[in-house]
């Protein structure tokens, strides 16, 4: 019996729309577009943001390193990156909904501390919501990194065959499953709600 559900928080419970925030600094012409989501967001460079060990200011410090033609460019498009953060219209309805239901709901996300301070008041406001949250960077581990699913069961005391995890990339929901998880990845929301429905009837 299902009791725990996991969820992941980008593209699931909010839209990580990094495309439409940068169109709407002006960032249009296909070179500069292409070269700053190389520097920043789609760099290897965010994933260290996510663990959280370099330091928030360093990460940057070596995104302008790396291209100092492009600095300011690049503080202009982190400084409010959080707007590239949408809470989807359904996301605190369906957390509401699971509880409902009778199981608990945890989140478990690859998320900086650089975009969480800018986006908890409001796109993360379902966190109050939530029976308990694993962030990356706070651990300093990484999806689909096992240790940080071992960290997420251990704190919460979760029996593995008793959780359902849902994450929009498949290789974090396959390292899931190895820990004897059941998964769903997230492609849309009205089909992950129907398979969800019927794993908890």
């Amino acid at each position: 019996m299902i009791k725990n559900v996991i969820l992941d928080i980008g593209n699931v419970l909010v839209d990580w729309d990094w495309e439409g925030y940068f169109e709407y600094l002006g960032y249009v012409e296909e070179d500069v577009f292409d070269a700053l989501a190389g520097y920043t967001v789609l760099s290897h460079r965010w994933k260290d943001l996510d663990r959280g060990e370099k330091g928030d200011e360093n990460v940057i410090n070596e995104m302008i390193d790396v291209a100092p033609m492009w600095e300011s460019d690049i503080l202009h498009v982190m400084e409010h990156i959080g707007e590239a953060v949408i809470q989807f219209k359904y996301a605190k309805r369906w957390i509401k909904e699971i509880k409902e239901s009778g199981r608990k709901v945890y989140i478990l996300s690859n998320y900086s501390k650089y975009l969480f301070d800018q986006t908890e008041d409001e796109e993360l406001d379902f966190l109050e919501l939530v029976d308990g949250a694993v962030f990356s960077f706070e651990e300093h581990y990484i999806k689909p990194e096992k240790k940080i699913y071992e960290i997420l069961l251990s704190r919460y005391d979760l029996n593995p065959e008793e959780c359902v995890f849902i994450d929009d990339r498949p290789e974090n929901v396959e390292a899931a499953e190895k820990l004897g998880i059941k998964g769903i990845v997230f492609e849309d929301f009205d089909e992950v709600h129907e398979k969800l429905g019927r794993l908890l009837s």
